[in-house]
Formats: structure tokens, sequence, C-alpha cells
């Protein structure tokens, strides 16, 4: 992020501090968070930082005011996401597939699972998996979110075997 470097030092102390103060960061976390997202310190705080981490905040943990330094220390990019178009629209997927608290266990777990393209990536295996008839849990987002494509389609034809073959038993009896 070389535009960093033409942003004046009192601005940048200040950043800092902010970001130390209203995520609850030791110098190490604060560190880690700024070496993986730089662009953090030319964004501006009031407009583009802070609606992130208060929105986070009131959807993940909203009684829990230092968790949301440790998804940001976990996962820097959440606060490169835009709230409109990434972190919001991805949530409100998963709440709809597997419930409000089953979601947001989820994203704690798995921060990087808000970055993932929904048009791309989430939507299309998603109607994979339904038209196979396997269920979408919380595992199944996961793998949906995570998984490479080879990866993603190995585990459907393990999924649909499993199926199968619990069908086959089902049957016997």
């Amino acid at each position: 992020a070389p535009n960093v470097l033409y942003l004046r030092v009192e601005s940048l102390g200040q950043k800092l501090d902010w970001l130390q103060k209203r995520l609850c960061l030791d110098d190490a976390s604060l560190k880690k968070i700024i070496i993986r997202q730089p662009t953090i310190l030319s964004c501006s705080l009031s407009t583009n930082v802070e609606p992130k981490v208060q929105w986070l905040q009131e959807q993940l943990f909203p009684a829990k005011y230092d968790d949301v330094g440790k998804l940001v220390g976990t996962h820097p990019a959440l606060l490169g996401y835009s709230i409109e178009t990434n972190l919001k629209p991805t949530l409100d997927f998963f709440k709809e597939y597997i419930g409000d608290e089953a979601a947001v266990e989820l994203v704690v777990k798995a921060p990087v699972v808000l970055g993932v393209s929904l048009a791309k990536r989430l939507r299309p295996r998603l109607e994979q998996a339904q038209q196979l008839g396997i269920e979408i849990d919380m595992g199944c987002l996961q793998r949906m979110a995570q998984m490479t494509e080879e990866k993603w389609l190995n585990s459907l034809d393990y999924q649909s075997e499993k199926l199968a073959k619990s069908k086959a038993e089902e049957q016997l009896w």
C-alpha cells in the first residue's frame, strides 16, 4: 500500500491509536492487522472503518465489545469489505439457510466466509447441493465457502454416494 507513505505521521498515529483502542488490541495484534491489511491506514476512520467495526459488533457480538478486535485480527480483510455488497448479503445468505445463531457461529469460526462471492461461488454451489438433495447445514455452507472447486466437486461426489447408500439401506428396512 504505497499510498500510506504519503500520509502525515500525525494522521497515522491517530489511526493506529484509534484502531488499538476501538478494537482492544495489543501492539502485536495491531501490527499483524496493519501488515496484512495496510490499506486500512489510508481509509477514513469515520466513514469507512468505524461503520464496518460497528456493523460487525452489532451483527456478531452485541454483548462483547472486544471480540470484534479478535475477529478482525483473524481476518483483517473484513475492514476492506463493503457492508452493502459483501458483509450484509453474505451474512443474510447464511442466516437464510442455517438461522441467525448458526450463521454467526460460522462467521466467528471462519470469518473468511464473509469475503466469498455470492454470485460466483455460494449460490452456484448451493444450487448444485440442492439438486443432489444434500442437506444445507453449517458444514455444507462452510465447505461451499472455503473449498477449492476440485475439493468442492469431490465433496459433492462423496455426499451423493453417502445419500445413495443411506437411501438403499432405508429401502432394505
